[in-house]
């Protein structure tokens, strides 16, 4: 019997401190002149930190090569075909919630941040030079490599990287941890509908720069309440069509060399034979233990047809298939909501959602994820 699994799981700033300082030395001559300034201020943020990567992203073409090898990472529960054995969010051991969601929940969303933001109180003793500018999103000293399994991942390759926690901590030995994401501003986390469907704002947390879940010390980890959950509103649990949500933080994120954004990818381009990088603390094998270190492996993207072909459940124009035709390679449960990542020249794209399956790595059957590109505009409205 085939078994369809979702892949949730239980467990710069230098143009507008320069804004600022001039905003507070004007104060004592026209409080006018400082109003502006913070205008001009927030106009650059919202300019900078959401347009630019759109209008960069346009044209850029990268063929990229690779040789797989190796095994698989794991994700979080995958969807259905037509079996018995299919595992779909809310079963299995790693149920969060029985709650029927609700569609949006929202709450207000932070005005944007003025001010320079502190360093957080619980920074390493490594120096964290913080990024030049909120522009250069995709930015890591990643490459494509030659070859790639599922092995550990660089501790500071994948700034963008977040794990949705449970607020109360409930769910297993890693604080909760439910799902992945990836962080797309400073307010917002993208993610999948399954892993949020059901939850309200106040249950969860969202971790940034989190490496190794058995160490507390390793790297800058900062922990965000959430204001507001929005799942795509066509999304349905049955058949994870349009299994995309948009998580917003509390407050702002404090970027840095390990917590920064990724970019959002060109809008027509359909990346197929392109290398995409998958990361996350899922099992490493189906049913099997989870990791504490983030792990990663590389995937091929696959034509719609071929995709198609494989599975008996329709594979919409807005999902993405990627994997190895011989398995070995996927992501698994406890991966779901993390990214598929691309590289274009030297930044990295989010170009897919980890969305669902059949079990983990299966000869035959790529992963199937949500693609990104095909829901641009619906994160534009939800970032207003």
């Amino acid at each position: 019997m085939t078994k369809f699994v979702t892949k949730r799981s239980l467990r710069g700033k230098n143009l507008i401190n320069t804004l600022m300082k001039y905003a507070v030395l004007s104060s004592s001559c026209s409080s006018f002149v400082t109003m502006l300034l913070i205008k001009l201020t927030v106009s650059f943020f919202f300019l900078s930190n959401f347009y630019l990567p759109f209008s960069e992203a346009q044209g850029l073409k990268g063929g990229l090569g690779g040789t797989l090898g190796g095994i698989f990472v794991g994700g979080s529960k995958r969807p259905n075909n037509n079996a018995n054995n299919q595992y779909r969010p809310g079963q299995g051991v790693n149920v969060i919630s029985t709650t029927k969601p609700s569609h949006t929940t929202t709450t207000r969303r932070p005005p944007p941040i003025v001010e320079p933001v502190p360093h957080p109180p619980n920074i390493s003793a490594e120096p964290v030079e913080p990024l030049p500018s909120r522009r250069q999103c995709g930015i890591s000293e990643k490459q494509i490599p030659r070859i790639v399994g599922g092995r550990m991942a660089d501790p500071k390759a994948w700034p963008w990287m977040a794990a949705l926690l449970r607020a109360d901590g409930v769910g297993d030995a890693r604080n909760g941890q439910i799902c992945g994401g990836v962080l797309i501003s400073e307010f917002h986390v993208l993610t999948a509908s399954h892993c949020v469907d059901g939850f309200e704002s106040k249950d969860l947390k969202i971790r940034l720069g989190e490496y190794d879940f058995d160490r507390f010390d390793d790297s800058v980890v900062r922990d965000y309440n959430v204001i507001s959950i929005k799942i795509h509103k066509n999304y349905n649990r049955y058949n994870y069509k349009n299994d995309i949500a948009l998580v917003t933080l509390s407050e702002s994120a404090y970027f840095n060399r390990k917590i920064h954004h990724i970019c959002l990818p060109p809008p027509n381009e359909q990346f197929i034979n392109q290398v995409g990088i998958v990361t996350g603390w899922g099992t490493i094998y189906y049913g099997g233990p989870e990791s504490s270190k983030l792990m990663e492996v590389s995937v091929l993207v696959w034509k719609q047809e071929d995709c198609q072909a494989a599975y008996t459940q329709p594979i919409e124009e807005t999902n993405l298939c990627a994997g190895v035709r011989s398995g070995g390679k996927d992501s698994c449960e406890g991966d779901s909501g993390g990214p598929l990542q691309h590289q274009i020249r030297d930044r990295w794209y989010s170009i897919g959602v980890v969305s669902w399956g059949i079990r983990c790595a299966e000869p035959g059957y790529p992963g199937v994820y949500t693609r990104v590109n095909r829901y641009l505009e619906w994160l534009r409205n939800q970032m207003i």
